[in-house]
């Protein structure tokens, strides 16, 4: 299984670019409906697929069905292909950004003569695996499984912890390995939100010495490590230094540490200091915590408008809860003047972007909406994402 682990971040890129058009012709395209865009219609080669549904079939097995920009996959889709020299059957369900796998989704793999399967389910940043996830291992003739929390950084799993002891086998969890030399395309890009972001150094690494980089890279893991497992004061001891000489990451679990009182005496103020630090570094986790404590009033006096700055903030990375929050105070005029339109659109936005309890909310919203206003603000949503979110 650890090979397929592999597999499943080497090829992702290859076989998704260009919905794979660069590894195989194609057999057939075709609109269809049921998606959040309209059919898309005619041959892609002739008119581009824009803002549209359908799906693309090619010779080498794989299957790209979902949603389309200028003929390449972005926003939720599912893809199917197969590895012939593993053998094994991959299906990835969730969202893509320029033909690459971007944001939450899940990866099943199957490996039929090895009896064998996995599942992935977490998120993922321009093809590789990235940030808090799980992977599931199943042998079904074995009746055996083991299920792993995982953090991962662009494709290098940096943490892993067995969540279910299996008494029939027992395996390490994956260390897949990154190839370097590969050319991936990048694309320009109301609970407490508490998962990792990606590892940053303190400095950048040409900067520092080698052995100083990696040092504080290994504080950092060890902190972060720590504070999974419940060791709050080792936690506290590695990460307090790294934030007092400014590391973002650092800064963000120390305010989820204050907030919570992990370790530490609860301090909604202490919590605000270190996630305020960590936002203006631009960690949308951070600021959208922070949006949190000023729309709550807790740690500093209520203030919507600057709620409203803070989720803007995230939301423009594409921070699903942020998203959500926003059209949430267009709707009640929190901060803002109220707007249906705008509350419709970030509802919209928030369910592209992962949100499941937003399509109750955006519900609502529409029935107090004519027809005219609700072709406007779909417009604005595919507008808004368009433009990654900048600007809306």
């Amino acid at each position: 299984m650890r090979n397929i682990t592999t597999t499943i971040v080497l090829m992702t890129a290859v076989l998704v670019g260009s919905t794979g058009c660069q590894t195989a012709s194609l057999i057939s395209a075709k609109g269809l409906t049921g998606g959040y865009f309209p059919p898309c219609v005619g041959k892609p080669s002739i008119t581009p697929w824009t803002d549209c549904y359908g799906a693309y079939h090619l010779s080498d097995g794989t299957k790209y069905v979902g949603e389309f920009y200028k003929n390449i996959a972005y926003g939720q889709g599912t893809l199917t292909f197969v590895v012939p020299h593993e053998r094994a059957g991959i299906k990835y369900v969730g969202e893509f950004d320029n033909d690459l796998m971007h944001g939450r989704g899940t990866m099943t793999v199957v490996e039929p003569h090895k009896e064998a399967g996995l599942k992935f389910i977490g998120g993922w940043e321009h093809g590789k695996i990235h940030g808090r996830g799980t992977t599931t291992y199943v042998w079904p003739h074995k009746k055996a499984g083991l299920k792993f929390f995982e953090v991962w950084d662009e494709g290098e799993l940096i943490y892993a912890i067995e969540k279910i002891e299996s008494p029939l086998i027992s395996i390490p969890p994956p260390n897949p390995r990154v190839l370097k030399n590969k050319k991936h395309r990048r694309a320009s890009t109301g609970d407490l939100e508490s998962r990792p972001t990606k590892l940053k150094s303190l400095h950048d690494e040409s900067l520092v010495s080698k052995s100083e980089y990696n040092a504080k890279k290994a504080e950092m893991l060890k902190g972060l490590t720590a504070a999974m497992s419940g060791d709050y004061a080792t936690a506290l001891r590695e990460l307090e230094p790294l934030a007092k000489q400014g590391h973002a990451k650092a800064q963000g679990i120390l305010g989820l540490m204050y907030y919570r009182g992990n370790g530490v005496l609860q301090d909604d103020r202490a919590a605000v200091k270190w996630w305020r630090l960590a936002a203006q570094q631009g960690v949308d986790k951070a600021q959208f915590n922070l949006g949190l404590m000023y729309s709550k009033g807790r740690g500093v006096p209520q203030d919507y408008k600057a709620a409203l700055k803070w989720y803007t903030l995230a939301a423009q990375q594409g921070h699903a809860k942020a998203q959500h929050n926003l059209g949430n105070m267009y709707a009640r005029g929190q901060g803002v003047l109220k707007d249906n339109m705008r509350a419709h659109m970030w509802f919209n936005i928030a369910i592209t972007s992962g949100s499941k309890k937003s399509s109750r909310n955006r519900n609502i919203i529409a029935k107090r909406m004519n027809a005219n206003q609700l072709e406007k603000t779909q417009s604005l949503a595919r507008e808004c994402i368009r433009k990654k979110f900048k600007g809306c």
